[in-house]
């Protein structure tokens, strides 16, 4: 019985010590409602899941679309538990998933832009240019009266020439960014919720602890 305790703790450790040592910044797949299913996009850096914007897309719903949309946040909405993505967070987004937002060179940001695209779901598909569009909560832009704030992850590539090759973050505060009703078939709402996840010190200190508890068994086993 001992020894199997003993064998437990030393894996959980290994295992706990391993997770420290390798947290690196990350965006990766998880799943939202079913098992399988893909829809949240977590950024391991600001513990934040977003929603696909492939789910929130205006199109589904009755007019006025962005209206009824922004309602479905509230309490017993589609997306209750969710809040608004300001521009902050969709940047610090990006950038978790190695996106340099300061430039759109192709060379340097195809991979990483191209990765999230395809976590928060295509919403345009027109070559040259693969999209996913995005509002971002209008109060971010106060300025007198709000417009309509758009995050664009884009990449564009002519295959016929392989000339004009960009791709990164677009940010934008002009009202015409999304100009409805057309863009509101191609557009979602940048929408995330905060997930507390253990701390690399709590991961730290229950390391320590399996390794005392371990180094106690084994005394008392010679003692």
């Amino acid at each position: 019985m001992k020894r199997d305790v003993v064998r437990f703790f030393i894996f959980f450790t290994a295992v706990a010590l391993t997770t420290v040592g390798v947290a690196n910044a990350d965006v990766i797949s998880r799943d939202w409602k079913t098992p399988g299913d893909g829809l949240l996009t977590f950024d391991d850096v600001n513990q934040r899941e977003w929603l696909d914007l492939s789910v929130s897309l205006l199109n589904q719903f009755p007019e006025p679309r962005l209206t009824n949309g922004v309602a479905q946040i509230g309490p017993g909405g589609l997306f209750e538990g969710f809040t608004w993505g300001r521009t902050d967070g969709v940047r610090a987004l990006a950038e978790s998933a190695g996106i340099i937002t300061a430039t759109w060179d192709f060379s340097t940001n195809e991979a990483a832009t191209r990765h999230l695209i395809d976590l928060l779901g295509i919403t345009l598909n027109s070559p040259p240019f693969v999209r996913s569009l995005g509002f971002i909560d209008p109060t971010d832009f106060a300025v007198p009266t709000p417009p309509r704030a758009g995050a664009d992850f884009f990449v564009s590539f002519n295959q016929m020439t392989g000339q004009g090759g960009i791709a990164g973050l677009l940010i934008s505060s002009t009202d015409d960014f999304f100009t409805p009703p057309d863009n509101f078939n191609i557009v979602g709402l940048m929408l995330f919720r905060i997930v507390p996840e253990p701390s690399a010190l709590m991961l730290a200190i229950l390391c320590l602890s399996g390794v005392g508890f371990v180094s106690r068994m084994r005394i008392d086993r010679w003692v």
